[in-house]
């Protein structure tokens, strides 16, 4: 199928948490298994890869400007916002992740997955755009609380691994 670009607002856009630590979230077809949605989310701040680089430069360069290489990438971190609900099982999960210790048996990385809105428009017909990743978490914060307003909540996810980034259907 040949998809048209259209560009596209990110109401219903979707992010899950494992079940556990070291088991993937997987989409297909358009359901979720081996993943909990964290709900009232509303802001996904998705990560900002970068590579890293090294000095190159050496006694025969030219005086031009150093030389430099590429290296490993640095996958960042994903960031997410939304309205604390304590009963939520993905913002629960979500907590109990940032609680991990760092020496447990199983690891510390959670998988996550971030499912974008079908893009009906560009011609998807089945499911929206995936990001897949491995992450810890780093910062989980519950915001203050004021009159007439819901409590925010957000959290960190410092990416581990590679990140797989899945087009639509």
């Amino acid at each position: 199928m040949t998809q048209t670009a259209k560009p596209q607002i990110g109401l219903s856009s979707k992010i899950y948490i494992a079940t556990a630590q070291g088991t993937p979230v997987t989409i297909a077809a358009g359901t979720v298994s081996g993943g909990t949605i964290i709900n009232f989310v509303n802001k996904i701040t998705p990560p900002k890869p970068k590579w890293g680089t090294w000095d190159k430069t050496d006694l025969n360069t030219p005086n031009t400007g150093r030389t430099k290489g590429k290296t490993l990438i640095d996958n960042g971190e994903c960031k997410i916002e939304g309205f604390y609900a304590s009963a939520d099982p993905g913002q629960t999960a979500l907590a109990a992740a940032f609680l991990v210790a760092p020496n447990t048996t199983n690891g510390d990385a959670f998988g996550f997955l971030v499912e974008e809105p079908m893009n009906a428009a560009g011609g998807q017909t089945v499911e929206g755009d995936v990001v897949v990743f491995n992450a810890l978490v780093t910062e989980w914060e519950i915001g203050e609380s004021e009159t007439g307003k819901e409590i925010p909540f957000s959290a960190t996810l410092t990416i581990t691994g590679p990140i797989t980034i899945t087009l639509g259907s």
